[in-house]
């Protein structure tokens, strides 16, 4: 038998959707987060590059280029991305420690509050203080979703929970320690298909069951899953009994979720990781494991899709694929209701293959849709089309829609109805109303400025000496703070400065000359 027909026979017996490809462009950096709702119909990715690109096979052309292009958060590289049962929204993880949420056309939903670093205890810090892992959406509830981070805490966020200026605050916080009871790094961290469970991998290569039921409880731990080696990516098949997971030891272990204690089922060896956001991915019908291959870098190895049969005692990958020429696998998704294998590259490409006998819908809308050419008879010549008038885009000919203030202005040029005070009276004064002519400021000067036109050639000290000799007697204008105080010899202001300083001046020279 040829390697051909093994390969044929391989695919057709395991039902593996690889005998088509598109490619979806846009990022030039490597991708490192990958999404589809659950319907197939919309895909996310993040990159190196620090954008999130959303596409829509439901109006792409064979193209393939995005619709929208954000950035969560400038110089942090997209780390994890994750889509709403529901679709209408999704989880985006950064490498800082602020994770986002978006609606499916790009628009921000909410931002998480960042947390007190200053604080030891983290269980009382309102957000991650340190940088995000991951990040996953609970399959049940619309607005509930879990993140984790190196900071040692799985964080539970609900949508509808409370806000610190404007940012959300975490509803839960779950803590990972080690052996020796220490803080742990998360690493990674999802939900059970029935939302009540959380599967998370520490730093030290341990793997962790939180029962949400009591979630602050001593959960479930293998601490030698991976030993010393860090959990990269943490995965359920589709009826929740099996766990993998993978690490950096170059391993993927499977897990039973019934008897966790009981040790590993199956160790799948050889599958080299270098790369945090290496993950795996199980089939629709959960009998075959699908994970990329890690290259280093500068290194002309090829990435390789290796697909792993779940149910047999043979360890070794039964198909290999080419997916990334000198370039390493980062992510891999087995879409369950289309039935399409979607992986990414550290060069920046994303690859979507299926296969159209037993794939259904996705890639497969756009990749035979051309893309629609430019056409002149779109384009009318400006001769042809004449002048438009639109009248009622000035104010005096737009029609008012709120009854209300059309009545306040015809209101206000009533002085009836709008209260207006009278207006000053021109000329004389008549039935009481004062004239605008004759108030007060004019009428001071009429009576006491204006009829005294001789005021500037009267000199004012022959004028204040008039009252000399009224003054002398009369205690009215002094009153009594100089009534026994008063000096001799005509009065106290008798003599003036410049005749003071001559009498000082005469009385020094005497008492020298003495």
């Amino acid at each position: 038998m040829t390697e051909e027909m093994r390969i044929k026979l391989v695919v057709r017996r395991l039902g593996l959707p690889v005998s088509h490809e598109v490619q979806l462009s846009g990022h030039h950096k490597g991708v490192t987060a990958l999404a589809l709702d659950r319907a197939g119909g919309r895909v996310a990715t993040g990159s190196n590059d620090y954008k999130v690109k959303l596409f829509d096979f439901g109006g792409m052309d064979k193209r393939h280029l995005p619709f929208r292009e954000i950035e969560p958060e400038e110089g942090n590289v997209v780390v994890s991305i994750s889509y709403s049962g529901t679709g209408h929204a999704f989880l985006v993880c950064t490498a800082g420690s602020q994770p986002k949420v978006y609606d499916r056309d790009g628009n921000q939903l909410a931002h998480f509050v960042k947390g007190d670093p200053y604080l030891k205890n983290m269980a009382s810090t309102k957000g991650h203080v340190t940088r995000v892992t991951g990040g996953d959406w609970h399959p049940t509830k619309r607005n509930e979703m879990l993140t984790c981070s190196v900071d040692g805490t799985v964080r539970i966020w609900n949508l509808t929970g409370k806000l610190a200026f404007d940012n959300l605050i975490n509803q839960t916080v779950i803590k990972l320690r080690s052996a020796r009871a220490l803080k742990l790094g998360c690493t990674a961290a999802v939900y059970h298909q029935e939302g009540r469970r959380i599967a998370a991998g520490g730093e030290d290569g341990s793997l962790h069951l939180i029962n949400m039921d009591r979630p602050h409880v001593k959960h479930d731990v293998v601490r030698e899953a991976h030993k010393g080696c860090e959990l990269t990516s943490i995965s359920f098949n589709e009826d929740g009994h099996l766990l993998a997971t993978r690490a950096m030891d170059d391993t993927v272990k499977l897990w039973d979720m019934r008897k966790l204690g009981g040790g590993v089922v199956k160790t799948f060896p050889d599958v080299p990781t270098h790369m945090e956001t290496a993950n795996t991915s199980f089939s629709p019908d959960g009998r075959v494991l699908v994970c990329g291959s890690n290259v280093r870098p500068k290194s002309d190895a090829t990435g390789v899709l290796k697909f792993f049969n779940v149910y047999t005692a043979e360890a070794e990958p039964e198909l290999e694929v080419n997916a990334a020429p000198e370039a390493s696998v980062a992510r891999v998704v087995w879409h369950a209701q289309t039935n399409q294998v979607i992986c990414s590259t550290s060069a920046g490409g994303v690859r979507v293959m299926y296969d159209p006998a037993i794939s259904d819908k996705g890639a497969m809308l756009s990749a035979g849709r051309s893309h629609s050419r430019l056409n002149t008879n779109m384009f009318l010549p400006k001769h042809a089309v004449g002048e438009v008038y639109a009248p009622h885009a000035l104010p005096m000919f737009r029609e008012e829609q709120n009854s209300k203030k059309r009545k306040e202005r015809s209101d206000r040029k009533d002085p009836v109805r709008s209260k207006k005070p009278d207006p000053p009276m021109p000329g004389r004064g008549v039935q009481g109303r004062i004239s605008s002519s004759n108030n007060f400021h004019q009428y001071v000067l009429k009576e006491h400025l204006v009829s005294q036109k001789n005021l500037l050639h009267e000199d004012p000290r022959e004028e204040l000496l008039k009252y000399e000799a009224e003054t002398k007697d009369e205690k009215e204008y002094l009153g009594s703070a100089y009534e026994k105080s008063q000096p001799e010899g005509g009065g106290m202001f008798h003599r003036t400065l410049e005749q003071e300083e001559e009498d000082f001046k005469e009385e020094q020279r005497k008492l020298l000359d003495s």
